[in-house]
């Protein structure tokens, strides 16, 4: 009987273990520009890591996409990403949040591999920030009226408060000259 124990109790225990899987990661990926895209031969995960959001480009930019197919044997799924080599930021695609890459480097060396494609061709669903409102040329001398207008109230109020203290005061001196 312990025998038999010694035997089939290794066996349930390995059945029982869950299967080790490869883990999640970059499996190949490609940088393409307006001239095709490149292979990217070493893949290193921090090429799809983005840092905190950053405001986004306040203008138009040439870029790349740089596409990625991350996962597991059996289980692989698509990763693109917008890059604008010249500020060194990224745009997930489907996003709207501009973040700066771990590796910002790392992707300008795999940019250069193609042709950038032109900045007029930067898809409209990537964000840029809004453009200064331009102010009309009068628009920063507008303010000058009011603390005129509150000098000039202000003033006012105080020869209002003069004039009926001093009729107040000259009334007082009558009416006591005149009792006398």
């Amino acid at each position: 009987m312990r025998r038999l124990l010694a035997v089939v109790l290794p066996v349930l225990v390995l059945l029982a273990a869950p299967a080790v899987s490869p883990a999640k990661g970059i499996m190949s990926g490609e940088v393409c520009g307006a001239n095709g895209c490149r292979s990217i031969e070493s893949t290193d995960d921090s090429l799809l890591q983005g840092g905190p959001p950053v405001a986004a480009p306040s203008a138009r930019e040439p870029f790349v996409w740089l596409d990625f197919r991350v996962g597991e044997p059996g289980r692989i799924e698509r990763a693109r990403t917008l890059f604008l080599p010249r500020s060194g930021l990224v745009l997930p695609e489907g996003s709207s949040t501009w973040m700066r890459p771990v590796a910002p480097e790392a992707l300008r060396a795999l940019a250069r591999q193609v042709n950038a494609f032109p900045a007029r061709e930067l898809p409209a669903s990537a964000p840029l920030a809004p453009a200064p409102r331009e102010s009309s040329p009068g628009a920063a001398t507008t303010w000058w009226p009011v603390p005129l207008v509150a000098v000039i109230a202000l003033a006012g109020a105080a020869a209002i408060v003069r004039r009926r203290r001093g009729d107040g005061a000259g009334r007082s001196a009558a009416g006591q000259a005149g009792l006398s």
